[in-house]
């Protein structure tokens, strides 16, 4: 396993998977599948592959069982918009894509690989039809589909989000951190908001699975990737009555306990039990609504690079990710999340979109690190602090960015930096508000003449091409404001 995810590897990867489906499909394997499989294979094993490098750092010579389980039961539920004949598809067609990996010599593992994903079977598909699995994006999109919308219909897709997004302001009037509280609530019911965990160092896993098992409330559960499970159980007749759990691995034993007196009992299980021969770690105390918050966090920074941008006619229907490999798409990308940033500043908006780390995602784009002045110039500031008495908080973002395009596109900029704020504002006054503040009110507030206003004005007009007379400024911006 890769120690951190690389753009420049995954790269690699998508063309090693490529060649492999390629040659896949010519192989008298895929001949085995039936033609709804056939239909599924390539978009089907390239997600596969994907997410088993994205979340584990695992190329295909290295994949295991662990992440097997881990992405078919709830990454490609989660993350993967389809219909039940994908996920129908998904352990036959990778076992058979195994099979064909171990012909070709790339596959030490294939065979508990196939064994692993065919017990899977029936509940990958009983897991991709539950939707409190699916991600933020995969909820949208399925709700689009169950309402009627084309799912490759652009302005269809774009005039359900705006709906869609309206519904759930509508319905959902809780902050971030409430929506989480009522998740790990309905998660997680009465149980603790907090795990403890104690490392162990062992000198066989054999001998001490034996010795926890002496222990007449003590009962193995599973094992997986050379992981054996040991639960410790109040009454071993009933199943919720669980204490703490002992995962014991070849030279490591970890135990687990949701409260710190089920943790002092298992630890003297310990010492009773193994005695000198369970050589005390470490402990660590974990916050689950933290590892909730971590957990969504993902999710939603994954929805938002894998999802077309808003609106998707201006970016031609590309995700951040698309985008991110050419320069001007990071040109457009940079203008994009510095309209993020600014919503944030001007608003007190608190949705799901704001735990959205936006260094993270300058990182997985391969941005500049932000240096972390959202006002760039003295312009911006004056914008800042004087617009909101007059215009809304979408407006302030709209001439900040409108001011920013300017900079970028002229030669050169001469004078006051109140004279380019005031005509910025005109300009924001004329074509979302028809006019309805005078040159002399603003010039006013500004400390500015009403013809100086009007010369800096027609100067961004005509650089920009704008045209007054269109609002469709106020649709090229909704992007940023959406957010």
């Amino acid at each position: 396993m890769m120690d951190e995810y690389s753009e420049e590897q995954f790269q690699k990867l998508v063309e090693q998977v490529d060649q492999l489906i390629n040659k896949f499909i010519d192989s008298k394997y895929f001949s085995k599948l039936n033609d709804s499989q056939k239909d599924e294979a390539g978009f089907l094993i390239a997600n596969f592959s994907e997410y088993m490098y994205r979340y584990f750092g695992l190329f295909p010579k290295n994949w295991d069982v662990a992440g097997l389980k881990e992405c078919c039961l709830s990454i490609l539920p989660q993350k993967v918009t389809a219909d039940d004949d994908y996920f129908k598809a998904v352990s036959p067609v990778l076992s058979t894509f195994f099979s064909f990996l171990m012909e070709k010599s790339i596959l030490k593992n294939g065979h508990e690989l196939i064994s692993a994903v065919k017990t899977l079977d029936r509940q990958i598909l009983e897991e991709s039809r539950n939707p409190a699995n699916w991600g933020m994006a995969k909820s949208f999109a399925m709700a689009a589909e169950q309402s009627g919308v084309d799912l490759t219909d652009e302005e269809a897709m774009h005039e359900f989000m705006e709906f869609y997004n309206q519904e759930l302001r509508d319905s959902n009037s809780m902050s971030i951190s409430e929506m989480i509280d009522a998740k790990f609530n309905e998660e997680n019911g009465e149980l603790p908001s907090k795990m403890y965990e104690v490392y162990y160092r062992i000198p066989s896993k054999k001998v001490v699975k034996k010795k926890l098992l002496t222990n007449p409330k003590m009962v193995f559960n599973h094992s997986e990737a050379g992981v054996d499970a040991l639960y410790l159980f109040e009454d071993i007749t009933d199943e919720d009555t669980i204490k703490s759990a002992f995962f014991i691995a070849k030279n490591e034993m970890i135990l687990k306990a949701q409260s710190l007196e089920e943790l002092a009992e298992g630890k003297e299980i310990i010492e009773d039990l193994l005695g000198f021969t369970a050589q005390y770690l470490r402990e660590e105390e974990i916050d689950l609504k933290e590892l909730m918050i971590k957990e969504m966090t993902e999710d939603v920074i994954e929805g938002f690079l894998n999802s077309p941008l808003d609106p998707p006619e201006e970016y031609d229907g590309k995700t951040p990710l698309q985008l991110s490999k050419t320069a001007q798409g990071r040109k457009e990308l940079e203008r994009y999340l510095g309209g993020m940033e600014l919503v944030r500043l001007l608003t007190d908006q608190e949705d799901v979109f704001s735990i959205l780390n936006l260094d993270e995602i300058r990182k997985r784009l391969n941005l500049k690190e932000s240096d972390g002045k959202v006002i760039k110039d003295g312009v911006e500031e004056l914008l800042i602090e004087k617009m909101p008495a007059r215009f809304k908080a979408e407006d302030v973002c709209n001439a900040v960015v409108i001011w920013r395009d300017f900079k970028d596109k002229a030669k050169e900029i001469r004078g006051w930096d109140k004279s380019w704020a005031a005509a910025v504002e005109y300009l924001i006054n004329r074509m979302d508000y028809y006019g309805e503040y005078s040159r002399d009110e603003i010039g006013e507030d500004y400390d500015i003449g009403a013809n100086t206003i009007s010369n800096k004005y027609k100067e961004i007009v005509d650089i920009l091409s704008i045209n007054i007379y269109n609002n469709a400024m106020q649709q090229i911006f909704s992007g940023h404001l959406e957010i």
